[in-house]
C-alpha cells in the first residue's frame, strides 16, 4: 500500500484524466505510478530545466510525455491544445500545472473540449501569480474553469523549508568547487516568503553575512525581527558578493545586474525566467567558464550566474524526500473533485481536507 492508496477512498469523483505538468526529478516516476492506479495520465509535461534523463525514460515507458516549453505553449498554444485533446481521449480533464504553463490555454480549451475541460490546479507560487494575473485582468468574469491553488498551502510548507536548506547545500557546494567558501561572504536573499525565510536561515548557518530584502513591508518588518539587515534595494547591490532571487516576480531587473560587485555569484530559487528580467536575452549573452554549472553574466564578465539562472537545488537532485507527497496528495484531491469548486476568482481546497492530508501522512510516514 502507498500513502496514495490511503488517500483516493475518500476521493468521491468520476475520476478525470489528468495532464501534469511538473519537474522530472528522482521520485516524480513513483508519483506518477502510484496515481495511475486509480486516474488516467493524458499526458506528462516535464519543465525543461529539471529533466533527471533516467526518470523521465521511466515515464516515458508508461505514460504519453510532450516536450513543451512554456514559452512554445505560449507561441503555438492552438497547437499544443489539440495534442492535449487528442490525449483525452474523449474523457473529461484536469490540469496539475507546476508554474502557470497552462495560463494562456483555459478559454481554448474550454472551446475544444466543452465542459470536459474541468479546471487547473497550480502548485507554484509564480504560477500563482500568472493566474492572479489572468483572473484580475478578466475582473473575475470570463474565467472559463475553476483555478485552484495549493501554492500557499501550509501542507506546502515543509516542501519549501527543505527547499530552501536544499538551495543553501547546493550553493556552497558549488563554492567549494571552485575553491571557495561561505563563511564570511556578504549575502542577500530577495524574497521572505516560505522559501526565501528557510533559505536565509540556513545561508547565515553556514556562515554567510545576512541582508534580506522583500518588497511587502511586513515580511521585510519580519526579517529585521529574525535579525537580518534590511537595508533599501538600491543598498545592497554594490556589496553582495552572493545573490539569492527567491521572488518568482523577476526581482532581479537587469539595470540591477549591472551595479553588482566583481565576483558576485547569483542563484535562484525558480527558474531562471521567473526570477531575472529578460533572462532568456541576458543567457544568450553568457560566456562559459572552467565549471560547468557556472556563466559569466553578460559584459560584466566577472559576475557569474549559476545553474544557467534556474534553481539552485537542482544541481544537486532537489530530492525533499516523503515531505513532497503532503503537496501532492493536495494536488491529486484538487484534481480529483475540481467540478466542484467556483470559477472567477482562485480558491483552495478546504482546512479540513488539508488536516485530514496531513493526518493520513503522519500515520503513513511518521508513525507507522
Amino acid at each position: 500500500m502507498t500513502f496514495f492508496d490511503t488517500l483516493f477512498p475518500d476521493v468521491r469523483t468520476t475520476r478525470p484524466s489528468i495532464a501534469i505538468v511538473t519537474h522530472a526529478v528522482p521520485g516524480t516516476d513513483d508519483f506518477i505510478h502510484d496515481i495511475q492506479k486509480k486516474f488516467r495520465i493524458a499526458c506528462f509535461i516535464p519543465k525543461p530545466n529539471s529533466i533527471h534523463a533516467a526518470t523521465l525514460r521511466r515515464i516515458e515507458s508508461c505514460t504519453p510525455v510532450l516536450c513543451y516549453t512554456r514559452h512554445m505553449i505560449q507561441d503555438n498554444h492552438e497547437t499544443f491544445a489539440q495534442k492535449i485533446e487528442d490525449m483525452t481521449g474523449g474523457e473529461s480533464l484536469a490540469v496539475m500545472d507546476t508554474g502557470g504553463y497552462f495560463c494562456p490555454l483555459l478559454h481554448t480549451l474550454r472551446r475544444r473540449l466543452g465542459r470536459r475541460f474541468l479546471g487547473v490546479v497550480e502548485d507554484t507560487e509564480n504560477g500563482h501569480q500568472r493566474y492572479e494575473t489572468l483572473v484580475r485582468g478578466a475582473k473575475g468574469e470570463n474565467i472559463p474553469c475553476p483555478i485552484v491553488s495549493a501554492a500557499r498551502s501550509p501542507l506546502k510548507a515543509p516542501e519549501d523549508h527543505l527547499v530552501g536548506q536544499a538551495i543553501a547545500f547546493s550553493a556552497d557546494a558549488l563554492l567549494r568547487e571552485c575553491g571557495q567558501i561561505m563563511a564570511g561572504k556578504l549575502a542577500c536573499v530577495f524574497g521572505y516568503g516560505k522559501i526565501g525565510s528557510s533559505l536565509a536561515e540556513n545561508l547565515r548557518q553556514r556562515g554567510a553575512l545576512m541582508t534580506v530584502i522583500d518588497i511587502n513591508p511586513a515580511r521585510q518588518a519580519l526579517a529585521l525581527a529574525h535579525g537580518y539587515k534590511c537595508p533599501r534595494h538600491s543598498e545592497h547591490l554594490e556589496e553582495s558578493q552572493l545573490i539569492f532571487s527567491a521572488t518568482g516576480c523577476r526581482a532581479l531587473r537587469r539595470r540591477d545586474l549591472q551595479r553588482l560587485r566583481p565576483g558576485c555569484y547569483i542563484f535562484t530559487a525558480t527558474s531562471g525566467d521567473d526570477e531575472i528580467e529578460d533572462y532568456r536575452d541576458l543567457l544568450g549573452d553568457c560566456a562559459p567558464t572552467n565549471h560547468p554549472k557556472i556563466s559569466a553574466l553578460g559584459n560584466k564578465r566577472s559576475v557569474f550566474i549559476c545553474n544557467n539562472g534556474n534553481s539552485a537545488n537542482f544541481m544537486h537532485g532537489g530530492v525533499v524526500g516523503p515531505f513532497i507527497k503532503l503537496v501532492q496528495a493536495e494536488l491529486v484531491y484538487a484534481a480529483a473533485t475540481i467540478a466542484g469548486f467556483k470559477t472567477g476568482r482562485i480558491t483552495e481546497v478546504d482546512h479540513e481536507i488539508r488536516c485530514m492530508i496531513a493526518q493520513r501522512w503522519l500515520d503513513f510516514y511518521a508513525h507507522p
